[in-house]
């Protein structure tokens, strides 16, 4: 039997994390709508701003072009 306190279990003291770093990922689901406009998804985060003026561009040329390519289509399923 033990009266008083003792030493008991020394208390861990805990490392402080380092500051993580931003991880990036990008869902599958998002890298399927990259593949209908035809615009490869970005790696990294790095690759946002290159990737946003490319899609930019996209939609420039389908609100251009888009009504005869998608004519252009349907004539083609039809024969």
């Amino acid at each position: 039997m033990r009266v008083g306190g003792g030493k008991g279990k020394k208390q861990r003291r805990e490392k402080a994390e380092a500051p993580s770093t931003f991880e990036f990922s990008v869902d599958i689901t998002v890298i399927k709508k990259f593949g209908l406009i035809q615009v490869s998804p970005p790696i990294n985060i790095d690759d946002l701003d290159n990737k946003i003026a490319e899609i930019r561009k996209k939609q420039t040329w389908f609100n251009e072009n888009g009504e005869a390519k998608l004519k252009q289509q349907v004539e083609e399923l039809r024969k």
